[in-house]
């Protein structure tokens, strides 16, 4: 009986040093797996999240994107590709290579399906919120232009118009 005890009261202490040592454990792995360290794009709740850059509100699926990068991996999201191609050029890390950046599959706009920017292909579509005028190509628009090409004709337009000001819902200056 003697030892029943002394091993029962054993387990007990070991038990509860074991459970002590459960928050410890948890905090630890839960700082390491923040949400912002998963890549990929995140949920974009539409006619409510608004725009990093020019702080209109996100509708128009065809023209929005969104980068990962910098600071804490941070998602920004914005409501036209060239807001997220202006506010990259005033970010200190905008050009690190471990940036992404996604844009709605167009196949199928309604799905909220996201692929990387830098491996689809961009066409003129008048009518995007800022004006930018830049969407994801189809497959079947054959006069698409690489993201390197969009993201120069991009920074030339905004150069030679001057930046917009924040929520001119895509007038030209």
């Amino acid at each position: 009986m003697h030892s029943t005890r002394r091993s029962f009261a054993l387990g007990t202490l070991y038990g509860i040093g074991a459970l002590a040592a459960v928050p410890g454990v948890v905090a630890t792995l839960s700082a390491c797996s923040s949400s912002a360290d998963a890549l990929g794009p995140v949920a974009v709740r539409w006619d409510r999240d608004p725009c990093t850059n020019c702080g209109m509100v996100i509708s128009d699926r065809r023209y929005a994107a969104q980068v990962q990068s910098g600071p804490g991996r941070t998602p920004s999201k914005f409501d036209d590709l060239g807001c997220a191609i202006g506010w990259l050029e005033q970010q200190p890390w905008g050009r690190d290579a471990a940036l992404r950046m996604w844009v709605i599959e167009p196949a199928d706009p309604s799905s909220a399906l996201w692929t990387e920017a830098t491996r689809a292909r961009f066409v003129r579509r008048h009518g995007s919120p800022m004006g930018y005028d830049f969407a994801p190509a189809t497959a079947g628009d054959e006069q698409g232009v690489t993201f390197a090409a969009m993201r120069a004709a991009v920074l030339q337009d905004t150069r030679q118009r001057g930046q917009r000001p924040a929520g001119s819902g895509g007038q030209r200056s």
